[in-house]
C-alpha cells in the first residue's frame, strides 16, 4: 500500500496520464516518448521502456 497513488497525484499536479486498463488485463503495459522522457506504466514495462531509452540515448535497439 502506498499512501498516495501517483495517478492521482499526477492528474492532481495536471499531468497528462496514460495508461492501458488493468481492468482487462493485470499485466496491461504502456509506454510513452516524449522527447527525451520515457516513462512505462509499471514493472511490466521495464524491457520496453529500457529499449526505447537505449534508442534515444544512441545505442542499439532490439
Amino acid at each position: 500500500m502506498t499512501p498516495q497513488h501517483p495517478e492521482r497525484e499526477l492528474r492532481a499536479a495536471g499531468a497528462l496520464f496514460e495508461s492501458q486498463t488493468a481492468l482487462q488485463d493485470m499485466f496491461a503495459n504502456h509506454v510513452v516518448v516524449e522527447g527525451r522522457l520515457v516513462t512505462g506504466q509499471n514493472q511490466n514495462a521495464g524491457s520496453e521502456t529500457a529499449q526505447k531509452m537505449m534508442k534515444i540515448a544512441g545505442g542499439s535497439e532490439r
